[in-house]
């Protein structure tokens, strides 16, 4: 007896890749549903195969580290610097290694909603967060990049545990890390 297409549907949500067998039996369902539930499946497991191969060439630096026994790296980022008014935002991020979170990439390269959804996932998943932000008067007193570098050396500051490198885009830190 065939399954009823919701039964296909929620078959088909709760499967992570394509070496089920029961995706063999499904393919020779002739019905228009279970085959549109298929295709929406496989494009499903092509776009989540894409994110892993992403995932994987953007861990190159922490695959390397880790292999040289580092484990607690920290990636760090700002925001705020380009805007002609507003304090300056920072924060570093230590990953779980074993969690990982897919889709992660340049916050510009993402839309409203993936910012979102990664956000919550980052919040779960992470071993620790840092979070600084300077107010404006701040970056008067000290100028932009080196409000950024204080954010930057302040959220590092607020990981726990600390890191034992850092990953950080286009600036230096000058950190003693242990």
């Amino acid at each position: 007896m065939a399954m009823k297409i919701s039964e296909v549907k929620a078959f088909l949500e709760s499967i992570e890749n394509s070496d089920d067998e029961r995706l063999l039996w499904l393919a020779q369902d002739d019905r228009k549903g279970v085959k549109s539930l298929l295709n929406a499946f496989h494009n499903r497991m092509e776009r989540r195969a894409l994110l892993e191969s992403r995932f994987e060439e953007m861990n190159a630096f922490e695959n390397e580290l880790r292999a040289s026994n580092v484990s607690m790296i920290a990636g760090i980022d700002e925001v705020g610097r380009g805007p002609l008014a507003g304090p300056v935002v920072a924060s570093a991020v230590i990953l779980d290694e074993f969690r990982p979170i897919l889709g992660l990439n340049d916050s510009k390269k993402l839309t409203h909603q993936q910012r979102e959804t990664l956000f919550l996932e980052i919040q779960e998943k992470a071993v620790a967060i840092g979070l600084s932000i300077l107010p404006p008067e701040k970056i008067d007193e000290v100028n932009i990049l080196e409000a950024t570098k204080l954010a930057m050396i302040e959220a590092l500051g607020k990981l726990n545990p600390k890191p034992q490198h850092l990953l950080i885009d286009a600036l230096l830190l000058n950190v003693k890390l242990p």
